[in-house]
């Protein structure tokens, strides 16, 4: 088995105290091998925290997938 780590930094406590919620919470579905649905997930995130995510319409996802479909396998 590999390891791999992620490296950051803290520049915000508040925030960090969120992110440990998170993982927390990711945690205890792991080990309890259930997982909830994507929407329950959203519960635990600020507005500027789903900022960093997009949320693509069906449209916009439809023609990302057919791009990258569409994209030669060297």
């Amino acid at each position: 088995m590999e390891y791999f780590f992620v490296e950051f930094q803290v520049d915000d406590s508040k925030r960090f105290n969120a992110l440990c919620k998170v993982f927390n919470e990711i945690k205890k579905d792991k080990d309890n091998d259930f997982w909830r649905n994507e929407e329950d997930w959203l519960i635990f995130f600020d507005r500027k925290a789903l900022s960093h995510f997009w949320w693509p319409t069906e449209e916009e996802e439809t023609e990302y997938y057919r791009r990258w479909f569409a994209t030669p396998v060297e």
